[in-house]
């Protein structure tokens, strides 16, 4: 319940943002995953 809530604010993206900047990860790289996550997310989201 309580991942729903984190997505939904785009709270996720804000923390893989964090973790960009702590460990210097190449965020266009994990672009694709962010948005597929997003994307699945919804799906659940709607379904429930």
């Amino acid at each position: 319940m309580k991942f729903k809530v984190i997505f939904q604010e785009g709270a996720f993206q804000w923390f893989l943002a964090y973790l960009h900047v702590i460990f210097q990860f190449d965020y266009i790289l994990y672009r694709p995953l962010i948005d597929l996550v997003s994307v699945c997310d919804h799906r659940v989201i709607r379904q429930n």
